[in-house]
């Protein structure tokens, strides 16, 4: 064989060689991206409890890795570093924070909200408490679990009933960690204490807590109360929008079954929260979610705008540009 025949037919057999392998290739089945969602144990994370267990993610042919984390500041550092794709059910005065501080990190969706008919807050008072009225709070000592969208909500409060609660002749607040919340106020570490569902069906049905004020966000602050929200990284968003997309279809699929059906929705939160027992469960109250598309942000600025006129927030906030599209 000649010089000339052996280069062509070396050519021709790479020729086939990179065919083979560009066909192959091709019927290969593209690798899973791991999705790493974040999630707080409580009720605000209960669409993606719901979509977790009835398989929705899977459904739509993701891999879903649930983290827990054990707050709010916790989650929205690990979505900031990159160590977590989205995070569910955090306070929305937790993602203005962030979003005045550094914009542009994430884009939040599926707001949970209070309202009338969906009272998640309260104002408990232990059982032999003699304190009847809101003016009786004066000097009094307040509190609220740990993390900085609960402390601003409740200070946010404290101002709308007529307290500063930066004078502690007015009031004193403190926080306790979440799993003592309830603890602390039958010991009287508390006059008063702003908890939120389902643990304020617990203080009250195993602790004999009493309520001073029933759903104190909607009544004092704003109606409807936008709670919380999910979050997407912006990283992650614009690596993998369609993913993004079949997550939040997935979680509103999980909304329209809450919608249709809290009884059972409510089942799954003692899978979550270990602490609660399936009759305290079934007794606490839950949010209302609105889905990507009903989302109400109008509803929302007048939140972020109130802390920061209530200087609950150190800088203004547009809340447009933090939610999808």
């Amino acid at each position: 064989m000649n010089r000339k025949a052996f280069v062509r037919l070396v050519v021709a057999v790479m020729a086939v060689a990179a065919l083979v392998c560009f066909i192959s290739c091709k019927r290969a089945p593209a690798e899973k991206t791991k999705i790493r969602i974040g999630y707080l144990p409580y009720s605000s994370a209960l669409s993606f409890f719901l979509a977790h267990e009835k398989g929705y993610f899977t459904q739509a042919g993701l891999t879903v890795e649930p983290v827990k984390c054990a707050s709010a500041n916790e989650a929205l550092d690990a979505l900031r570093s990159g160590h977590l794709d989205f995070v569910m059910g955090v306070g929305l005065s937790t993602f203005f924070a962030m979003e005045g501080a550094s914009a542009g990190s994430f884009r939040c969706f599926q707001p949970c909200v209070e309202d009338s008919t969906h009272a998640v807050s309260f104002l408990l008072v232990p059982k032999d408490s003699v304190l009847k009225q809101m003016k009786e709070l004066k000097g009094k000592r307040v509190g609220t679990y740990s993390g900085t969208s609960q402390v601003l909500v409740l200070r946010l409060l404290l101002r709308k009933l007529g307290l500063d609660p930066d004078n502690p002749d007015d009031v004193r607040i403190g926080d306790v960690a979440s799993n003592l919340q309830v603890d602390a106020l039958a010991a009287g570490q508390f006059d008063a204490f702003l908890m939120l569902e389902p643990y304020a069906t617990k203080a009250i049905s195993v602790q004999g807590a009493k309520p001073l004020i029933e759903n104190p966000r909607v009544k004092y602050i704003l109606d409807p109360f936008p709670a919380g929200a999910n979050a997407v990284a912006n990283k992650f968003l614009s690596l993998h929008p369609e993913l993004t997309q079949k997550v939040v279809a997935a979680l509103d699929h999980a909304i329209e079954d809450i919608h249709r059906d809290e009884t059972s929705a409510k089942a799954m939160l003692p899978k979550y929260d270990p602490t609660l027992t399936a009759d305290l469960a079934a007794k606490s109250s839950i949010y209302r979610w609105w889905k990507k598309s009903e989302t109400d942000v109008i509803a929302i600025q007048k939140y972020a705008d109130l802390l920061f006129v209530e200087k609950a927030l150190k800088n203004k906030v547009s809340v447009e540009p933090m939610f999808l599209k």
